[in-house]
């Protein structure tokens, strides 16, 4: 089976990925080109650092906390909570 060359999202497009595992929740795993233009990083700045640098204080100081809470919870909680 072949699969098709798609691209889903434009190069502009501003995308990064982080890492959900608890010995290295928020941890920047890959940071799209456009993202880090925009910020104003490059990738050895950016990547392997903790996604709350690039958030206000208010929001990132609980941050990690909130990624441990969705990871050890899950979507289905989540789900449940609107049926």
């Amino acid at each position: 089976m072949q699969l098709a060359n798609v691209q889903i999202f434009a190069g502009s497009t501003c995308m990064l990925s982080i890492s959900h595992e608890v010995n290295r929740i928020g941890e920047v795993l890959w940071a799209s080109k456009s993202t880090r233009r925009v910020l104003g990083y490059n990738r050895e700045d950016l990547v392997k650092t903790n996604v709350s640098r690039i958030m206000p204080s208010v929001i990132s100081r609980y941050h990690n906390d909130i990624l441990l809470n969705w990871r050890n919870k899950g979507a289905e909680d989540r789900i449940n909570r609107f049926k």
